[in-house]
């Protein structure tokens, strides 16, 4: 604890950035890319309609993640500002209390689906030879969802004690994994689409195997004992109200994505969804790097508070957002600088291509505005002040975005639907400035963690 808290407490900040968000970028983005695998090779040695049927059961992927999440960020969270404080107590009980909960609650969602394959596939819109497909591989893919709930969980943990580094390790070895098994199994062993959910399943398991390995011998305050593998409630309902927003963020995101797909689609065709999907991609690796920002800010921010060192929370948030945002910044001038080019990488069809470009410029063009959400939000999650972290994940994702899709989409057609989603980036940006600001007032006027939570829940 001593190490990792003191480089977050004394280390230079620009040093301090290398050592947490540069691993935090290649962790996240190595997550953000694992449910694509399957679909890239089922889609060179089977065909399309395998590549749809992994496609269609995103959402219930989604859907594990958000109990990993809800346990794995809340857990965290709670670490860092325990390691600040010096709370050896709560440090000790966290990954006991994590991997029986979030094991279990993945559990029972895998039972569930297993049991109810067919009937849930077909309410996602499966139906004949995607149907069957489907089936085959949700039926074996849920054998690894409470490995995967669990290890990912552990993972995120990991990042809250400082180790970044480690926590990036573990998730890349499990992707390589991934990608190594899915050709074998898909394509040598003729398995076809259950090789594909085999090599996942595997995956899954090792990796929760290696976070186990690490928590028994690796260098590390978590350390797995097993007679401190209980449930408490009480950290359990801390946890939880710190992991709220992020889990959010994973359930908002299905309903933004369904509400914008589906008026997209009535507006604009099949044209705008392939148009839509290809600028998505690009738009989710910007986000996917400056998350893995956000998320090596996290502990940097819990420990400082936990230690009273509110001049350096402040500092770590202004550092991390400048270079997040400078970030942006770049990708936005080489999107709008070189958007043919990019469009034509995801569409091969030239007029098609053609007709994208200005499509994808008002996509892509509140960039330097997005720089700063997901640093803004993290900020509130490692202070533990979940609410208005709740907020910013909610009205990015429903109350601002899905009004303004139906509103654009009445005055502008298709225009308006591709407007919607950054207009909304830029209102949650300036919504999310306005708290930090009113947050730094309280931090510099309070004394000590405890002062500023009276300060914060006063009303």
């Amino acid at each position: 604890m001593n190490q990792d808290r003191e480089l977050a407490l004394t280390q230079p900040m620009g040093k301090l950035f290398l050592r947490m968000a540069i691993p935090g970028i290649i962790g996240t983005v190595v997550m953000g890319l694992y449910n694509f695998v399957d679909a890239i090779f089922l889609g060179q040695f089977v065909g399309p309609t395998a590549v749809g049927a992994v496609g269609l059961l995103y959402v219930l992927v989604i859907m594990n993640q958000a109990i990993l999440v809800i346990m794995g960020s809340g857990s965290g969270a709670v670490l860092s500002v325990a390691m600040g404080q010096k709370d050896h107590e709560t440090v000790g009980r966290l990954l006991g209390n994590l991997i029986p909960i979030t094991f279990l609650a993945s559990t029972a969602f895998a039972l569930c689906l297993y049991l109810f394959a067919p009937g849930v596939v077909q309410f996602l819109g499966g139906n004949g030879t995607l149907l069957q497909m489907a089936v085959a591989y949700l039926r074996i893919l849920v054998f690894g969802m409470p490995f995967m709930a669990t290890g990912a969980a552990m993972n995120m943990l990991l990042r809250g004690e400082g180790k970044m580094k480690t926590a990036m390790m573990i998730a890349s070895g499990s992707f390589l994994l991934n990608i190594v098994l899915d050709p074998i199994l898909i394509a040598w062993a003729g398995w076809g689409i259950k090789g594909a959910a085999w090599a996942t399943v595997i995956a899954q398991i090792i990796y929760f195997l290696w976070q186990i390995l690490f928590h028994w011998f690796g260098e590390t305050q978590l350390r797995l004992v097993p007679e401190k593998i209980t449930i408490s409630t009480r950290l359990t309902t801390r946890v939880m109200k710190s992991g709220t927003p992020a889990m959010l963020m994973q359930l908002m995101s299905v309903i933004q994505m369904g509400v914008l797909y589906k008026v997209l689609a009535h507006a604009g065709g099949t044209d705008h969804l392939a148009l839509m999907t290809s600028g998505m991609r690009c738009y989710m690796l910007v986000f996917f790097i400056i998350f893995g920002i956000a998320y090596g800010m996290q502990p940097v921010v819990g420990m400082n508070f936990g230690a009273g060192n509110y001049g350096r929370v402040l500092l770590a948030w202004k550092y991390f957002t400048a270079v997040s945002v400078l970030i942006t910044l770049g990708f936005w001038i080489l999107f709008m600088t070189y958007t043919h080019l990019i469009v034509s990488w995801f569409i091969s069809d030239p007029a098609l291509a053609q007709m994208g470009v200005p499509y994808f410029r008002i996509l892509n063009f509140p960039l330097p505005f997005m720089g700063a959400i997901p640093t803004t939000m993290m900020f509130f999650i490692a202070i533990e002040r979940p609410k208005p972290a709740g907020k910013l994940a909610i009205a990015r994702q429903v109350v601002l975005f899905v009004p303004l899709v139906m509103l654009f989409y009445y005055l502008m057609q298709v225009k308006g639907v591709w407007l919607s989603m950054p207009v909304t980036d830029v209102l949650t940006a300036l919504m999310g400035l306005l708290m930090i600001l009113k947050e730094f007032v309280k931090l510099s006027k309070a004394k000590s963690p405890a002062n500023f939570e009276n300060k914060a829940q006063a009303p």
